[in-house]
């Protein structure tokens, strides 16, 4: 038995890797059964999208509702579902036997508790928690809050290390990252790539002219540290004004109400609430090219699921360069433009608006479909059968 279990999304957010990650395991341990554990409207959408890549291995998984803290609680009453959302989690792997517990992801507090809960309980099953965004807060010189040597993942890498516990980055460009920024945390941490199933599966019909108009699509919601959409917007201000004909469009929504006040009367198409999965496909086929101008710096320790969701779409993108996507490109090939500074991303999309490459945009497209296989669940499920094993034999 297997426990797989989100304590942190609601409803569609993260719902298509959560799904490959549960097909990753299924492939990895073909022998075992899977617990799920959710919130009800993200297990319901885990569960459909899973049925949809992999119908024999999804009559091996159970679904479970996991009560999680609200997106906007605080305070006690929010550390009170944290706390109970782990423990419910490593309670049904006692309960269960499980020979493995993965979180799909955790925030800072929930690391926290997480700890907490292990040095009590003592598992003999390998514990995997998958660390996303948060990583971002012990990047040198990021904002700090208060007394943060002693709260947050500052204190978390700082309390001692349950022997069954190892935290997952995903790509080894973020353990290396980790490694310089961190090295007490990256001696705990394993590289997994994000496994990924895509929606789109054949060359874009238009590839034989020139597109018009050219779109240039951000993918994903426009806030947290880092994610670079007021330079998206600012690009576009700009670029608009020179090329009338160009579209910059959102393949996501504003997340947050300061978002909504400050673009939403943009002279641009940026969705104030969340789409649906329909308009999310039909906003992404009309891209053009993928652009993320996210920061470096921070993202030194972050994947990109945005990033996937462009090449699940088969576009390719014109990105400022960060260490992420140089370990892709590096395995793929010319999946697009990667530009070193915002003048080059912006050079990059006044070069494509004045003479658009229609054979290099083909062979670009072509590319992505040969090579995105390095991020299916197939293919990253004997690393990942390797690493439970590692751990194991560590107990």
């Amino acid at each position: 038995m297997i426990i797989i279990s989100e304590p942190q999304c609601w409803d569609f957010e993260h719902s298509r890797v959560n799904a490959s990650v549960v097909h990753t395991a299924l492939l990895a341990f073909r022998d075992s059964q899977v617990l799920f554990l959710g919130e009800p409207g993200h297990a319901a959408r885990v569960r459909e999208l899973l049925g949809e890549q992999a119908p024999e291995e999804a009559s091996r998984v159970e679904w479970r509702d996991l009560v999680i803290p609200g997106r906007q609680e605080s305070g006690p009453g929010r550390l009170w579902r944290e706390w109970n959302a782990i423990r419910s989690t490593l309670r049904s792997a006692s309960r269960l036997h499980a020979s493995l517990v993965l979180l799909t992801s955790a925030t800072e507090i929930g690391l926290l508790l997480l700890k907490i809960q292990l040095a009590v309980s003592r598992p003999s099953a390998p514990v995997l928690a998958v660390m996303h965004g948060g990583l971002a807060s012990i990047v040198p010189g990021a904002p700090r809050k208060r007394w943060a040597s002693l709260r947050g993942l500052h204190l978390v890498f700082r309390l001692p290390h349950p022997r069954q516990l190892r935290y997952v980055a995903l790509g080894e460009s973020i353990l290396s990252s980790l490694r310089e920024i961190h090295p007490v945390a990256a001696r705990h941490t394993v590289a997994i790539g994000i496994p990924f199933s895509w929606t789109v599966h054949a060359l874009p019909p238009e590839l034989s002219r020139s597109p018009s108009p050219v779109r240039f699509g951000y993918f994903g919601v426009s806030g947290g540290r880092g994610k670079g959409f007021d330079r998206f917007v600012q690009l576009a201000d700009e670029i608009g004004g020179e090329f009338p004909e160009a579209r910059f469009v959102m393949v996501g929504h504003l997340s947050t109400g300061a978002d909504r006040m400050r673009f939403g009367t943009a002279r641009w198409d940026f969705p104030g609430s969340p789409l649906t999965q329909a308009e999310y496909a039909q906003r992404a086929r009309e891209v053009t090219y993928a652009v993320s101008v996210t920061d470096p710096y921070v993202y030194r320790v972050g994947a990109s699921t945005s990033f996937l969701d462009a090449l699940s779409s088969v576009k390719p993108g014109i990105y400022l360069r960060n260490a992420y996507l140089e370990e892709c490109f590096a395995r793929m090939g010319d999946i697009g433009y990667l530009c070193d500074t915002l003048d080059d991303v912006r050079d990059c999309i006044r070069s494509v608006l004045r003479d658009f490459p229609v054979a290099r945009y083909r062979e670009q497209c072509r590319t992505i479909l040969t090579m995105r296989h390095i991020f299916e669940p197939a293919t990253i499920s004997a690393r990942f059968r390797a690493i439970v094993e590692e751990v194991g034999r560590s107990l």
